[in-house]
């Protein structure tokens, strides 16, 4: 027999429409802050580099700076844990259209104390809704707009969506081929998708960690889908899901997992919680 171990604290599946469309959520919405589920420790180097539309305006006058998060991942992908860093990729400056290319990050080399964390800031973050002039990455991709493969990624306040209508998962963000042992953080994000919000389907590898709190996810077909193998480790508080066909769906296929869900809202969906083994 499958054995789990559940903590369910003040989850709610809300089933009425609202008449006036989609409800605008304030700042307080994102309420808990980043160091929530800060378990790592931190490296001797903060490797910063901006991502901004002009890079002329950068804030920090010797960082290096891209026009795009894919331009990034492709400048800056390297062994983290070798050169004793953390990478950070500093969203910034004002964005009047948005990041349209599609980024997969993989090859890395990362661990608990040399880490990537992809954030926003004040400048560049949205304001609780989806706002057309901060950052945002809009793809119509057959996985995700955003795809993490590579262990320890912390994103922090991006808009994520994917205009896909074809075939494929077409998320927002996917975590879909995570290995083994890998860790993940998302929080204070606003994603919606033709498809899947947050994705974490079809992997085989086991005792992963997801961490995903105070995100609003809307207009998708599954908010967050997760498929659990042995040992993984679910921490989803605090999200807000509205007119989706289903909120959270898990999969739960292994043994020996920790799933812990608080606090989170499913708004106008058919389905707001699904729960299959």
């Amino acid at each position: 027999m499958n054995k789990f171990k559940y903590i369910f604290i003040g989850t709610v599946f809300v089933g009425l429409v609202f008449a006036t469309g989609l409800v605008t959520f304030p700042n307080s919405l994102f309420i808990i802050p980043n160091s929530f589920f800060a378990n790592s420790v931190s490296a001797q180097t903060e490797s910063i580099a901006i991502i901004r539309p002009d890079c002329a305006n950068k804030s920090i006058p010797s960082a290096t700076c891209y026009n795009s998060l894919f331009d990034w991942e492709a400048g800056e992908n390297r062994d983290l844990v070798a050169s004793n860093e953390i990478a950070i990729a500093q969203i910034e400056g004002s964005w009047t259209a948005p990041d349209t290319t599609a980024v997969t990050i993989e090859g890395w080399t990362t661990d608990a104390a040399h880490y990537i964390k992809i954030y926003t800031t004040e400048e560049a973050r949205h304001d609780g809704k989806w706002n057309e002039g901060k950052y945002r990455i809009i793809v119509a991709a057959y996985n995700g707009s955003v795809n993490v493969i590579t262990d320890y990624v912390k994103i922090s306040g991006l808009q994520i969506e994917n205009t896909s209508t074809g075939g494929g998962p077409k998320a927002a963000i996917t975590y879909r081929t995570s290995p083994t042992g890998s860790h993940h953080w998302i929080d204070s994000s606003i994603i919606k998708s033709e498809g899947y919000g947050l994705y974490g389907d079809d992997m085989s590898g086991d005792s992963r960690e997801l961490n995903a709190w105070n995100n609003l996810i809307y207009n998708c077909f599954i908010g967050i889908r997760w498929k659990n193998r042995d040992n993984d480790i679910l921490n989803i508080h605090s999200n807000t899901i509205v007119d989706c066909s289903s909120g959270i769906s898990l999969s739960l296929y292994g043994s020996n997992d920790s799933l812990s869900l608080k606090n989170n809202l499913a708004y106008n969906c058919a389905d707001g919680f699904a729960f299959t083994s």
